[in-house]
């Protein structure tokens, strides 16, 4: 049976190691971007269960990215996951305002991110529509 395939996009090097390490018991191919320009691209190849996108990024910002696959037909219902340092509540609302299905602040250990990224690969995405509070990962 074939793994299905995550991106994840974030600028950081450390960040996307850190990422990679940390899904190594999800059963999924991981893919990572170190900007939005080639995540976008290998949306042309590839169609992932899920994307995780940084918000700080050069180039093409998290929320240019976010917006850009939410008003794309063909992958406007690929689950959108935030995973940024951004905490405060007005980054919080507008990406989910642009249509982001969940948002995980960066854990500052890895077995805080190892559980958050375990936990959004096991929501059912068809039926989950998060009020504030439940959008919000809390570590």
């Amino acid at each position: 049976m074939k793994h299905p395939i995550i991106f994840y996009a974030d600028d950081d090097c450390d960040d996307r190691l850190f990422f990679k390490e940390a899904s190594v018991n999800i059963p999924a191919t991981v893919l990572l971007f170190d900007n939005g320009i080639k995540l976008i691209s290998a949306l042309c190849q590839f169609t992932p269960a899920m994307i995780f996108l940084d918000l700080n990024m050069p180039v093409k910002s998290g929320l240019e990215i976010l917006m850009e696959i939410k008003t794309c037909e063909p992958y406007k219902n690929i689950p959108v996951i935030i995973l940024s340092t951004a905490s405060d509540h007005y980054s919080i609302n507008k990406v989910r305002n642009c249509g982001a299905n969940f948002y995980i602040p960066k854990a500052n250990s890895f077995v805080k991110l190892q559980a958050s990224l375990e936990h959004a690969v096991k929501i059912d995405w068809n039926s989950f529509r998060p009020s504030f509070d439940d959008f919000l990962y809390k570590h």
